[in-house]
């Protein structure tokens, strides 16, 4: 052998081989071998390694290499914490988790080797599927059981059928203290959301009222940003009327407006489609083919939007000319008109006899419009996007009129699912009713103050409250007061 030639410093370990070259990269470098820490000396070789103790058996490669807890074993697994999904990674360290979703989310762990994870519906127990129908959880789904029978619902603390009890707890009704405004005090005028800046659109209605010498209508539209009332003037917008229906379509941020009644004397009934986009009002199906195919003209049908369909359904309502009351279903796609029914009422099972004062809803939960008509007694109609069916329950809210027989509102309230009705049996006693699906329920009584009929009504999403405006009031000795008050009830 020659002489002995020593490794540099860059380089100091002597190979088999017979070459200079290194084990580590720099001083103070670790790393795990097995479940213990080696870590790098001043001559660039692994040290001596240290295991890991009992308290912290895992060693963990990182910068630097750390002595930990073992979360999970064998990589590949996956577990439940909470309702969130998650797997184990190689390092037998938990992955970021995955929150299960859907509106009754549950993880449910499933033993074996190795243990898995799944999102389910439930675990287990029982409870309501909607007002009417039972469930139970099989498999990690919930599995409906028979309808409850008519009269009763399904009682949500026991997933059991019991008997409507024909009233409800709700939050109060408050008056509001408005800034700005307000607009002129009025009766028959309509509210929507608009989805557009989370406000409520008022149009319209009527402002005087003299016995045999007519009436006084107004076109004016203004916002209700919480309680902060803004008069708006488009150059566009739709002429005087009453008696009209607005509903929001929270897809495109849209509110439409269809038909109502315009002033004295002639009172003409309109067929007209009106859209507002946050600024200004646009008139829809004015050219062919559009306008040769569209809803007679009317006034107080009802009018509500279909989210799940994407489409807008107007029903009933007050022809003109002698027409009677409408018995037909038109829907809006957002380029034309379709009707649905009419004519023979058997082709839809739409029978409404009296006008629909006051405007429809959909129920998001159950995927149904509804329109609850007056007359004696008031009834509810569902319509399932191909025929309406009678709404079977308990007794029915007592909204009896008289030549009018006014239904103010109804309004889908999607905080407590529950339909929300406004209305008076005779002339101005007024009452508030909710449907949930299954039964009615009187959350009366209210404050006499209280007692306007043909507000304007709306459900307010972004301050998730049902919010009504105005009214007309019979005084003593005759004559006819008009409110501009608003009074709004929170859902939380």
């Amino acid at each position: 052998w020659g002489a002995a030639t020593p490794c540099p410093a860059s380089d100091p370990i002597c190979s088999g081989a017979g070459t200079c070259g290194k084990t580590c990269g720099a001083a103070g470098d670790t790393r795990c071998t097995g479940n213990t820490i080696e870590t790098c000396d001043g001559a660039r070789t692994w040290g001596s390694p240290v295991a890991c103790s009992g308290s912290t058996p895992k060693c963990l490669n990182g910068t630097p290499a750390t002595c930990g807890i073992i979360d999970c074993t064998p990589p590949g697994e996956s577990g439940c914490l909470g309702t969130t999904r998650r797997t184990c990674n190689a390092d037998s360290t938990w992955a970021a988790g995955s929150p299960c979703s859907g509106a009754t989310p549950a993880c449910l762990e499933t033993p074996g080797a190795p243990k898995s994870a799944a999102c389910v519906e439930c675990s287990s127990g029982g409870g309501c599927l909607d007002a009417r129908t039972p469930k139970t959880c099989v498999g990690g789904a919930w599995t409906p059981s028979a309808a409850c029978s008519a009269g009763s619902e399904c009682k949500a603390a026991t997933g059991t059928c019991g008997s409507c009890t024909g009233v409800a707890v709700a939050n109060a009704w408050v008056q509001v203290g408005t800034i700005g405004g307000p607009p002129t005090a009025r009766s028959n005028a309509r509210m929507a959301a608009d989805p557009s800046d989370g406000s409520v659109i008022l149009f319209g209605g009527m402002t005087g009222w003299v016995s045999g010498g007519g009436d006084t209508l107004t076109n004016d539209t203004w916002r209700l940003t919480g309680a902060v009332w803004t008069a708006l003037n488009p150059a566009t917008k739709p002429s005087a009327r009453q008696n009209h229906a607005m509903a929001t379509n929270p897809t495109n941020g849209k509110v439409y407006l269809f038909g109502g009644q315009g002033p004295s004397p002639s009172y003409a009934y309109n067929n007209e489609l009106w859209e507002w986009n946050g600024s200004t009002w646009t008139q829809l199906c004015t050219a062919a083919p559009c306008n040769a195919n569209k809803p007679s003209a009317r006034t107080a049908p009802a009018l509500a939007f279909d989210a799940d369909r994407n489409r807008l359904v107007l029903a009933g309502g007050l022809g003109s000319g002698g027409a009677g009351v409408a018995n037909d279903t038109w829907e809006w796609d957002g380029a034309a008109w379709t009707q649905k029914c009419g004519g023979a009422l058997a082709s839809c099972g739409f029978a409404p006899m009296y006008e629909i004062f006051g405007g429809g809803t959909y129920d998001s939960l159950r995927k149904r419009t509804a329109f609850l008509i007056e007359g004696g007694p008031s009834r509810l109609y569902e319509y399932d996007g191909v025929r309406w069916t009678l709404a079977s329950g308990n007794a029915s809210p007592p909204f009896v009129g008289g030549s009018y027989g006014h239904v103010m509102a109804s309004v889908y309230d999607p905080v407590r699912k529950v339909l929300v009705s406004l209305g008076h049996p005779g002339e101005f006693d007024f009452r508030v009713w909710e449907w949930n699906g299954a039964c009615w329920s009187n959350t009366s009584p209210v404050a006499a103050s209280h007692g306007a009929r043909d507000q304007a009504t709306a459900y307010d999403p972004a301050n998730s409250r049902v919010v009504r405006f105005g009214g007309a009031e019979d005084k003593a000795g005759g004559g006819v007061t008009f409110h501009n008050v608003v009074w709004e009830r929170s859902s939380l």
